[in-house]
């Protein structure tokens, strides 16, 4: 019996180690330095005028740590073949901004289509404008009511993003 015991508790352990290894985020999370934002929100997203349906959109009502409100979409380009550039980027409503966040996989990356962040990809963002840290490009956002339209530069090639909002 104590052999089956120290099998399982070896399998156990073996399977968790292989988890974080390929999810570091979970690890975080399990450490209070990844939150979970949650499921994707409804919607439909607009690449260049092609549909992507690889790309998602969270909503973000706060900061990390919970005590300030927010109003951020997380924009999750990752699964996006033709984006490598900025697997992440964040648009701040209340502002009007389009930030670049510190996007690894250790700091936004899904786990059963739920979005993990970590304090580092919630607190160390660019903004796109930037000249000094960020593009130095003008991302020309727009939003107009569930509709946010603003450009991007992939390849340094500008393109046009449209989010629509379900």
């Amino acid at each position: 019996m104590k052999k089956i015991l120290l099998i399982f508790i070896g399998l156990s352990i073996s399977i968790l180690i292989v988890i974080f290894f390929i999810f570091p985020i979970l690890g975080k999370f399990i450490t209070g330095t990844a939150r979970e934002i949650g499921k994707e929100t409804k919607s439909e997203i607009y690449i260049d005028g092609k549909r992507e349906n690889e790309a998602k959109i969270f909503i973000s009502k706060s900061n990390f740590e919970g005590n300030e409100k927010r109003d951020y979409l997380i924009l999750y380009l990752r699964d996006v073949k033709k984006i490598s550039e900025f697997p992440v980027l964040v648009i701040d409503r209340k502002y009007n901004e389009v930030k670049i966040p510190n996007a690894s996989e250790n700091d936004y990356n899904l786990f059963f289509n739920y979005l993990f962040q970590s304090d580092s990809g919630a607190n160390v963002m660019v903004f796109v404008n930037d000249d000094v840290k960020g593009l130095g490009f003008e991302p020309d956002l727009r939003i107009e009511k569930e509709v946010i339209k603003f450009k991007m530069l992939f390849a340094k090639k500008p393109v046009e993003i449209v989010i629509k909002i379900k």
